[in-house]
This record gives C-alpha cells, structure tokens and sequence, in this order.
C-alpha cells in the first residue's frame, strides 16, 4: 500500500522547483536518537518511501529487534503530498491535465528523513547503507540533539 493523502484542497499540483539551500546538519555524540538526513535536494516519491521502509523494517527485525520495540525505533518524517501527473502515450496536445500517476515530495539538503532508536551500531550502519541504496538522494547517518529539555517551553 503506496502511501498518498486522504484528501487534498485541489486534485492536481505543479510539481515545483527545489531550490537548493546549504544548511548544515548540527550533531552531537552523546545522543541515543539518530536520523537519516538528505544532502542533497531532490524529489522523493511515495514508491522510493515505502520500499525503503519496507527494506528498513525488515533489516531492524533480522537484526534481532522486536516487533514492539519497531515501532517506537523508527519514525517516517516525510510524506508525499504532492500528485504527479501524467497525459497517456500517444494523446495529442491540449484536452487538459493528465491523470495523476504518482505522489512526491521535495527534500531539502539537510532535512531529516527518518529518527533511528537502537543500540547496536553495526545493524544501525547495515539499515543506512540499505536506505541510501534504495533512495534517489544522497542520506547521512547523523546523532541528533535535542535543543530543549522537558522542563523548557518551546
């Protein structure tokens, strides 16, 4: 099951222009959350998302994770919200839009992609290397910070 948004305000979109914005990733070594971060712009579709959090799940499971435990461990920070559209091969110009073939997502450098929680480094290196095979983008592994505890406002 692809992922897509319940409903929209209009059913067809313009995909848009990424533009590209340098803002590096600040990490800290001693944090227990990591994340998978983009370094460089580019359109994610809900497809490359869902195969990569397929693949990701599998590999925390094979690893020795529990089934319980994966849920809290990885966190899906993106969504495709935007349609594609397509006209059929062969259809002369004109007669509007075409259908929508598939839902997106622009990624911005620097923008976190998914929150990893493990303890076990090496299954946590093995679960990267297979998420940036299966995405169109350049990732990172980095260990977030928090900027705030939890006595502190936002």
């Amino acid at each position: 099951m692809l992922l897509k948004p319940k409903n929209t305000k209009y059913s067809k979109s313009q995909k848009g222009r990424i533009r590209y914005v340098y803002r590096p990733f600040k990490s800290s070594q001693n944090s227990k959350k990591y994340g998978i971060v983009a370094l460089e712009p580019g359109r994610i579709t809900a497809s490359h998302i869902y195969a990569t959090d397929l693949g990701m799940k599998r590999k925390f499971k094979q690893g020795g994770g529990n089934s319980k435990l994966l849920k809290t461990s990885l966190l899906l920070k993106i969504f495709p919200h935007i349609p594609v559209t397509k006209k059929p091969i062969e259809v002369r110009m004109g007669k509007g839009k075409g259908k929508v073939e598939y839902w997106m997502t622009r990624v911005k450098v620097g923008t976190i992609l998914w929150e990893l929680e493990h303890t076990n480094d090496f299954l946590l290196q093995s679960v990267w290397k297979l998420a940036n095979s299966k995405l169109p983008i350049k990732t990172k592994l980095v260990c977030l910070q928090s900027n705030f505890t939890k006595n502190e406002k936002r």
